[in-house]
């Protein structure tokens, strides 16, 4: 193929101009080169520059945020509630802003919660209650640490873990937040609203939390042992295999909660209202159901052995091959229940309906 370039040519009198020059396909495939070459490089150096100064600005911007966070954590011991507050905010924004450190922020939210409360004074809302703690080895009985703890004894601590729950519960339900680990460990969140939030696998052990609002929460998994639900409200909640192990729910609202699999042994349910509740396959070993509604609970696969189910409910209970031996039935309420296959061996019978 014969390809002409624009060429600007000296002459023999010394004169110059541009003549169209014939070439061969390698050198019109040299010059590209060279020109892309050229030009390749120009926009090297600009990409480089561009991403010198992204990288730049990250690293500012990082800062920034480790800056705003150590000073929101500071502000979350301030004695002003209103600085806490302002801290919690501060501390939502860079879990937003910065995602690498989202699970770090919740530790520092939720370690707060776990923090204890002393009831607010009305003589003194302000003040601050100091408890020393010696540790005494067994062994020796001689003090080997004193340990310091404040406790903060104001009204505004309440409205800064209210805001505190109240961002948990509505961020975790985005999938921004719902891996997070939370560890809420005997935290007090007596009457706290945690409804439709994703406590999933969250860590509730020895938590307080009578009187709170866990409707249509998400809790599968969730570690609760020793828990105090008491009249709490965890109506279509779910707890697919979470772990109550001695948790207390008496008179605690269940009503369609789904309790598959869930370890339910040694609770103390008297009282509590498992209308339509799921319990499939699960173990509710040495429970104490006294008085407890479970009217057309699935029960079915369920493991009630040694349970206390005197004055129950249970009318058109499904309790298809569930395991009912050694149960206290006293004056237990079986009307139209389904026992096929169920294992009633030792129960108590008397009075039973």
């Amino acid at each position: 193929m014969a390809v002409a370039t624009l060429s600007y040519l000296t002459r023999p009198d010394g004169n110059a101009e541009w003549q169209w020059v014939p070439r061969r396909d390698t050198e019109l495939v040299d010059i590209i080169k060279v020109g892309l070459t050229i030009v390749g490089g120009a926009g090297a150096a600009v990409a480089l520059v561009v991403a010198f100064r992204k990288q730049l600005r990250n690293e500012r911007d990082i800062d920034g945020m480790r800056s705003v966070r150590a000073t929101a954590i500071a502000q979350l011991g301030d004695p002003s509630p209103t600085v806490r507050l302002a801290g919690v905010y501060a501390l939502v924004n860079v879990a937003e802003s910065w995602p690498a450190e989202r699970q770090t922020v919740a530790n520092i939210l939720c370690a707060h919660l776990r923090l204890p409360v002393a009831p607010a004074d009305d003589e003194h809302p302000l003040a601050t209650k100091t408890i020393q703690e010696t540790i005494k080895p067994a062994e020796t009985g001689i003090p080997e640490k004193v340990t310091t703890y404040s406790f903060p004894n104001d009204r505004g601590e309440q409205e800064v873990r209210k805001t505190i729950i109240s961002v948990l519960r509505e961020h975790t339900v985005h999938e921004e937040w719902s891996s997070l680990d939370l560890d809420l460990t005997g935290a007090d969140l007596t009457s706290a609203n945690l409804s439709g939030a994703n406590l999933t696998d969250a860590n509730l052990t020895d938590a307080k939390l009578a009187h709170a609002n866990l409707a249509d929460a998400n809790l599968t998994k969730a570690r609760l042992f020793e828990a105090n639900l008491t009249r709490a409200n965890l109506m279509d909640g779910n707890l697919t295999h979470a772990r109550l192990l001695g948790a207390n729910l008496a008179q605690a609202i269940l009503t369609n909660a789904n309790l598959i699999g869930a370890d339910l042994d040694l609770t103390d349910q008297r009282g509590a209202v498992l209308i339509a509740a799921d319990l499939t396959g699960a173990d509710l070993l040495g429970g104490n159901l006294t008085s407890a509604n479970l009217t057309d609970a699935n029960l079915t696969d369920a493991n009630l052995t040694s349970a206390n189910l005197t004055r129950a409910n249970l009318t058109r209970a499904d309790l298809t091959n569930a395991e009912l031996a050694d149960t206290n039935r006293y004056r237990t309420n079986l009307t139209d229940a389904n026992l096929t296959d169920a294992i009633l061996t030792g129960t108590i019978l008397d009075k039973t309906s």
